[in-house]
Order: C-alpha cells, then structure tokens, then sequence
C-alpha cells in the first residue's frame, strides 16, 4: 500500500520551532521506515507476510479437500510435491524476513535503522509528528469547553489536529509501551532506548523502567 502525505505541516505540528528541523527529520525517516514495512514495493515486509498468508491458506484448503473426500485417488507425487514445497516456501520466506543482509527489506533491518537514530526516537516526535497535542490534558480541557457534555447528547471526537485529545492519549501510551518509562517521565525529550530490544525486558538493561 501506498504511504499517505502527512495531513498537517511542521508549522502546525505542537513542537517549538526551534525542534522542528528535528521534527522534519523525523518525519521524513519515518515515511522511509514505513516504506520498508508496508510500501508499494514487492519485497516490503507487509507484502512478504501476505505473501506467506496466501501461499498458507492455500495449502491449508488444499490438505482440507482431500481430508473431507480421504477416497478419491490423488496423485502421490503431486501431493508430495505440494507438501514439500510449501514447507520450502514458509522456511524460505520466514528466513528472509529476519535477514540481516542490509540490501533486504527484512524486519530485522527496518529494527536495525531505528536503532541507528536513536535521537529521532524522542517523545514529542512520536507524538506530535502530524498535528498532535503533545499534552493530551490541555487538549481535553479545551475539547469540554467547546463541547460541554450534556445528557443525551452524542458528539464526535475529533482524531486530528490540535484538539485530538484522545489520539495524543493513545500515542503517549504507545510510546510508553515501547520505552518503558513510567507515567511521571512524560517530557518531550524522553527516548525510547538506544537498543529496541530493551523494550522486551520490563527492567530494561540496566535494572530499571527507565533503560536511558
């Protein structure tokens, strides 16, 4: 699939202007990343993976038809030939996808990027990279006074821009999953660590939430 256009320019997004050359980087090595995952090319992780997913279901229904109907006559060498095959691709595609080749499009090597730029991998970034409040309390605040909540009433919540309160909340959350820094550590500065394999180990490497 195709990688969209970011909806709101660096202007807009809630990073002092002084952060946002950092922002743009981010932003522009982000798409890159993304491309690798799940871009229009062929080899992309994503299409790799539902590459695999097909080739599955296929040999799956295959192997359910002849398990319904065990008396019709099949051809041995053809059914060997499937079997053997499908193994062939499962242990090839998987293989591929954890390459550490950097000319391949593995999920190992898109690992491998982001951990070369640890300084991108910052809090406000993560957050705040497409138009985002980074304080997710402030925006709510303005969201109830804009939009008083009264009984039977049903109203929409925005999930872009400066006033999208509950996807900034989201985003802090995510991020906090990834970096394992506690509630009171949410300062635009905070990274996620040096190593993504931390993120793994709840004490992080160096025996405690905060790994950095």
């Amino acid at each position: 699939m195709s990688i969209g256009d970011y909806e709101y320019p660096l202007e807009q997004c809630d990073v002092l202007a002084v952060r946002r050359p950092v922002l743009g980087e981010y932003r522009l090595f982000r798409r890159k990343c993304l491309e690798y995952l799940r871009g229009d090319a062929p080899t992309s992780v994503m299409n790799q993976v539902h590459g695999l997913a097909w080739h599955t279901a296929v040999f799956r229904t295959l192997n359910e038809a002849r398990r319904l109907e065990p008396e019709r006559a099949v051809n041995g060498a053809m059914w060997e030939l499937i079997g053997h095959g499908y193994a062939s691709l499962m242990t090839l595609g998987i293989r591929k996808l954890v390459d550490r080749d950097p000319r391949t499009d593995s999920v190992w090597n898109v690992i491998s990027q982001i951990e070369k730029r640890p300084e991108l991998l910052r809090r406000e970034n993560f957050v705040c990279y497409d138009g985002l409040p980074f304080d997710p309390r402030t925006a709510y605040a303005r969201h109830l006074q804009s939009n008083p909540i009264e009984a039977n009433r049903v109203s929409w919540l925005p999930t872009s821009g400066r006033e999208a309160w509950a996807t900034s909340q989201l985003r802090q959350d995510a991020f906090d999953a990834l970096a394992w820094f506690p509630r009171q550590t949410q300062a635009p500065g905070c990274r996620a660590p040096r190593d993504l394999g931390e993120a793994q180990n709840p004490l992080g490497a160096r025996g405690d939430r905060g790994g950095l």
